[in-house]
């Protein structure tokens, strides 16, 4: 899939300096893969780690009559 995206100059030449390369292209579907393993293991952070009251009854609360208002 291509795209057209407008990256300042300065930036572009930034990137090229340190990933010593000059293919764009490559630089960013790098950095946007990253990017998304990174996010991907907030969630998995949180295993283990949350404690649950014993006697909690979820079920009950789905019948009760009272307004949220």
């Amino acid at each position: 899939m291509q795209y057209n995206v407008n990256i300042n100059e300065k930036t572009v030449e930034e990137l090229f300096q340190k990933f010593k390369t000059n293919d764009l292209n490559n630089i960013i579907n790098n950095l946007l893969h990253d990017a998304l393993e990174k996010k991907k293991g907030k969630i998995e952070d949180f295993f283990g780690k949350v404690d649950y009251v014993e006697d909690y009854d979820y079920k009950s609360l789905r019948n009760r009559n009272e307004s949220i208002d």
